[in-house]
């Protein structure tokens, strides 16, 4: 049963991530009012690869705890607040870029 249930909320924090990557576009509204947008590609850069890194270490975290025989769904449970905090520290660059 743990395994169900941290392959369903690991399942769920992909979905985040992309609805995460997708949403990556609107920093562009935060720079708009100064119009300096070279910074933006480094903020993309910032959330997008955190976002990946985040769910990357997450399913190398699971696989530890499945083979040492450890609750998986509290492990998949830390994803959440890592693509949510790589997606705020992109718009962070963005907007203290801009």
């Amino acid at each position: 049963m743990d395994l169900v249930v941290a392959v369903l909320l690991y399942a769920g924090a992909c979905s985040l991530g992309w609805i995460g990557i997708e949403t990556v576009s609107l920093y562009e509204v935060a720079v708009r009012e100064s119009g300096d947008t070279r910074y933006l590609p480094l903020a993309y850069a910032v959330a997008w690869m955190g976002i990946v890194v985040s769910l990357m270490v997450v399913a190398l975290w699971m696989a530890r705890a499945w083979r040492w025989r450890q609750r998986l769904w509290s492990i998949a449970l830390v994803a959440y607040p890592l693509i949510a905090g790589a997606w705020v520290l992109g718009f962070l660059v963005a907007v203290a870029s801009g």
